[in-house]
């Protein structure tokens, strides 16, 4: 028998990339996120909307990248951190505190939504009880 899966199970992950200069032997970590990017405002009336996009985010500085594949990513990477100078890796680890805040945050809502339900429940019972004409 399987376990029954909840929201909460699932594994959050942090991604960076790891640039290290062969020369020094400095190395600096790029954070790296997935961002899916949602138009919410139409242009004109029965226009559809336009279809959602997800790109990677990658941190160098100052500068934020974005790119549409990791190939694109590689090429940036490859053309500001040549192979001759620079060892580019992708790293990954699971965050653990990412999942605790998402648990977190994921039961904060289900009590504000439980509160809400109960609330309205207690209401229409009232209702009920004080106009002997409704249905239930």
């Amino acid at each position: 028998m399987t376990k029954a899966k909840r929201l909460t199970d699932e594994k959050i992950f942090r991604y960076w990339v790891e640039v290290r200069d062969l020369a020094s032997g400095s190395v600096r970590k790029l954070p790296l996120t997935a961002v899916r990017l949602i138009c919410l405002k139409r242009g004109k009336k029965n226009e559809p909307l336009p279809p959602d996009r997800e790109v990677l985010r990658l941190q160098d500085g100052d500068e934020t990248w974005e790119a549409e594949t990791f190939e694109d990513l590689k090429i940036r990477l490859r053309h500001k951190y040549p192979d001759g100078a620079f060892a580019r890796t992708l790293h990954y680890e699971r965050d653990h505190e990412a999942e605790e805040r998402h648990e977190r945050a994921l039961n904060g809502l289900i009590s504000i939504l439980a509160k809400k339900v109960v609330d309205d429940l207690i209401a229409q019972e009232s209702r009920l009880e004080t106009d002997p004409g409704a249905t239930r």
